[in-house]
C-alpha cells in the first residue's frame, strides 16, 4: 500500500506503472488540485464580475424609478433628522 493510503490496489499498480514511486504520485495529484483549484477560482472571478454587473445595472434601474417617483411627487421624501431619530442614530 502507497503512502497515499490508496485502498484500490487495480488503481495503485496503475498509477505506480505511470509514475513509478510514491512522491511523484503525490507531486502529479498536487499539481493537479493546484491547477484545478486555480482553473475554479478563475471561473467564480469570471462569474464574480458578471454578477457584479447585473447587480450594479439592477441598482441603477431602482435608483432611476425612485428619482422618477420623487421627482415626480409619488415618493416622499424624509428628513435625515427623522430617519436617525427613527433608528436611534
Amino acid at each position: 500500500m502507497l503512502a497515499l493510503q490508496i485502498d484500490n490496489k487495480e488503481l495503485e499498480q496503475t498509477l505506480l506503472s505511470q509514475f513509478k514511486t510514491p512522491e511523484r504520485i503525490k507531486k502529479y495529484i498536487y499539481h493537479l488540485i493546484v491547477e484545478d483549484f486555480s482553473s475554479k477560482n478563475r471561473v467564480v472571478e469570471w462569474l464574480d464580475d458578471d454578477l457584479q454587473k447585473e447587480i450594479d445595472d439592477t441598482w441603477k434601474k431602482e435608483v432611476e424609478k425612485r428619482v422618477e417617483a420623487y421627482e415626480s411627487g409619488k415618493l416622499k421624501s424624509i428628513s435625515a433628522k427623522e430617519v436617525f431619530a427613527k433608528y436611534g442614530i
